[in-house]
């Protein structure tokens, strides 16, 4: 019987791997296509950070600690690996966006369905986590980045720089938290019922 155990527990972790493989070869996909934000063309929506949340409600450790560096490098390549700030910080404001959002979702799941009010809840913490966590990246890293890539003089430079662009990257990381947001719920519910999210606990209530 535990032999039969074992062996079960490693299907369960090759399905779960194959899936998040899946799914992260599917977020470095859809990094190609790219929606601009008019007032910071600079800034791109798209949509990965919607399979990416989906690898983290299936198996959060595994998603982060070999999911995310495989996005990282993945979005890296296709830039033509000469920008490493870039992909850094997209993958730090995926991250920021799917770890309270499926953190919350499982302790609302837990308790009941989730209805529109849980909905809001959802959104409004992905939103302010990704944007405060955003902020301080972008105050932390732009004007020193600004300054290595020689697009600004002096320090006075881009520090203004940064602050003017900050109004946009506080819209465009809201816009982009809220429809990721909207767009897993649906499939975290899915896959909840499926059986298929959390494996690992599941079996081990069995």
């Amino acid at each position: 019987m535990a032999s039969v155990g074992n062996v079960d527990k490693r299907s369960i972790r090759s399905l779960k791997m194959a899936t998040i493989a899946g799914l992260l070869a599917s977020a470095i996909v859809l990094h190609v296509f790219k929606i601009p934000y008019p007032p910071a063309t600079f800034l791109k929506f798209d949509l990965c950070g919607v399979p990416l949340t989906i690898a983290a409600f299936i198996a959060t450790i595994e998603a982060t600690f070999f999911g995310l560096p495989v996005f990282y490098l993945g979005i890296f390549a296709l830039g033509g690996a000469m920008d490493p700030i870039g992909p850094a910080m997209k993958a730090l404001a995926e991250l920021s966006t799917y770890l309270p959002t499926v953190a919350t979702y499982r302790r609302m799941a837990r308790r009941g369905s989730i209805n529109s009010k849980n909905l809001i809840i959802l959104v409004v913490i992905a939103i302010i986590s990704r944007v405060a966590l955003m902020c301080l990246a972008n105050l932390a890293i732009t004007p020193h980045w600004l300054l290595i890539m020689r697009w600004a003089r002096s320090w006075e430079q881009a520090w203004s720089y940064t602050l003017l662009i900050l109004p946009h990257i506080v819209a465009f990381n809201a816009i982009a938290a809220l429809y990721i947001v909207l767009l897993s719920a649906p499939l975290m519910r899915i896959i909840g019922t499926m059986g298929v999210a959390v494996v690992g606990e599941k079996s081990t209530r069995s």
